[in-house]
């Protein structure tokens, strides 16, 4: 199996890798308790945020569904004859939206241009263990924004 490597347990010590407190979700509605944001900047420069989502992408065999100008939809993961969240494996299905607009910095004086980009995940299937679900969810945020070079 597939073992990322921007996760807690291939770090090389606990220091090298943020807590759980890290990576704050929000959880987008009442509706869909399940489908939680995140929220990041991230540096361009050229068309690195291309290579960047490539990286990411071709690291956990996602596969890509839409790609409009400012909205790309991944799906991680794949469906199992029971769509459960029993364990929390990264074979377990998610789908994560990124939306990316200019990002507005009035004090920074770099010449990089900035991009403020939202994430916005959800299950594919049943959660029964939600701890378990949002747990690979920062980890998943946590990766996107290492990838990323995210503030």
């Amino acid at each position: 199996m597939f073992q990322h490597p921007h996760t807690l347990d291939n770090a090389l010590t606990r220091s090298e890798f943020a807590t759980e407190d890290d990576v704050q979700l929000i959880q987008v509605s009442d509706e869909h308790p399940l489908h939680l944001m995140n929220e990041f900047k991230a540096c361009l420069i050229g068309d690195m945020l291309v290579y960047k989502l490539g990286a990411f992408i071709s690291d956990l065999n996602a596969k890509l569904v839409t790609v409009d100008e400012n909205r790309v939809l991944l799906k991680v993961g794949r469906r199992r004859f029971m769509p459960s969240w029993s364990g929390c494996d990264y074979d377990r299905p998610i789908e994560i939206e990124l939306t990316i607009s200019p990002a507005m910095d009035e004090g920074s004086h770099s010449t990089a241009r900035r991009c403020h980009i939202t994430t916005c995940i959800r299950p594919v299937g049943w959660v029964t263990n939600r701890p378990g679900y949002e747990q690979k969810v920062r980890a998943l945020v946590r990766s996107l924004r290492a990838y990323f070079m995210a503030d």
